[in-house]
């Protein structure tokens, strides 16, 4: 398993890679520095699965990217928004996470 960056309009993701996605022991996910910040826990949840690795705006008809966000309005400091910055939401929507007031690591940490 090897880590590399990634920066999404500011937002850098460190990723593990992986041959093919799959759960890691509580054991492995401490050995791989997941569970170090928020934004490595939410990385890990998107590599396998728990979100979304992308979503599609119906008002706009366009694929959102990833960005920063501000955190008074999504928790975890980053959302979906439309190329032309009209709509936005969370990362969490249509998850298992979404609506709760539970952190990534903590989430992890319960699986």
């Amino acid at each position: 398993k090897q880590w590399y960056q990634r920066r999404v309009r500011g937002f850098q993701f460190h990723q593990i890679v992986m041959s093919s996605p799959h759960f890691l022991s509580w054991d492995d996910l401490v050995r791989a520095n997941v569970l170090t910040t928020e934004e490595n826990c939410l990385q890990y949840c998107i590599d396998v699965g728990i979100l979304r690795d992308r979503r599609y705006c119906d008002s706009c008809q366009q694929w959102m990217t990833l960005v920063k966000c501000s955190t008074q309005k999504f928790k975890d400091g980053c959302c979906w928004r439309c190329p032309g910055g009209a709509h936005s939401q969370s990362i969490r929507s249509d998850s298992l996470l979404a609506r709760k007031q539970i952190s990534a690591t903590k989430f992890l940490h319960l699986l």
